[in-house]
C-alpha cells in the first residue's frame, strides 16, 4: 500500500482553525471599537472645523469697515454645515445644539463672541456611540462609592 503524503492531517487542521478562531476573537472588538472610535473622532473634527469657521468670520467682520458690533450679529452670518453626513438636532443656535455623525451625538456649547476673541464650540456631553465609555464611568462611580462607604467605616 502506498500512502499519499501531500494532504493534511486532522490535527494540523484543527490548530490552524484554533489559530484563526484565537485571532477573530482577538480582532472583531477592536474592529468594533475602532469604528466607533473612528465616528467620535469625526466629531471632534467637525468641532475644530466649527472653531476655525468662527475665526474666519470674526476676523473678516473685525476687519470690515462695521467692525465688531455684538455675537447675535455675527452669528447669523455664519454657516454652521459641516457636511452631509453629520446632521444638527434640530439646528445649530447662538449657545450651541446636538451633532450627529452616524450613531454618535454630541451636545455642543458655543461660547460667544467678544471684541477681543472669536465664538468657542466646545464638547459639553457624549451619547449613544460611547455606550462602554459611560459604562467604564458607571462602574468608577460605584467603585468610589463602595471606597467612600469603606473609609466611613474606619
Amino acid at each position: 500500500m502506498i500512502f499519499n503524503d501531500k494532504a493534511f492531517t486532522l490535527v494540523e487542521i484543527i490548530a490552524v482553525l484554533a489559530i484563526i478562531s484565537i485571532l477573530a476573537a482577538v480582532s472583531v472588538p477592536r474592529f468594533i471599537d475602532l469604528s466607533s472610535n473612528a465616528s467620535n473622532q469625526a466629531l471632534v473634527a467637525a468641532v475644530t472645523e466649527l472653531n476655525g469657521r468662527e475665526s474666519l468670520l470674526w476676523v473678516k467682520i473685525k476687519l470690515s469697515e462695521s467692525g465688531w458690533l455684538s455675537d447675535e450679529e455675527l452669528f447669523p452670518s455664519f454657516d454652521a454645515s459641516v457636511g452631509s453626513d453629520y446632521k444638527w438636532n434640530p439646528n445649530a443656535n447662538i449657545n450651541g445644539g446636538s451633532l450627529q455623525f452616524k450613531d454618535n451625538i454630541v451636545s455642543l456649547q458655543r461660547l460667544p463672541s467678544t471684541t477681543t476673541s472669536p465664538g468657542n464650540w466646545q464638547i459639553i456631553k457624549e451619547s449613544d456611540g460611547n455606550k462602554n465609555a459611560d459604562k467604564d464611568k458607571d462602574k468608577d462611580k460605584e467603585k468610589e462609592k463602595e471606597n467612600n462607604g469603606k473609609k466611613n467605616d474606619n
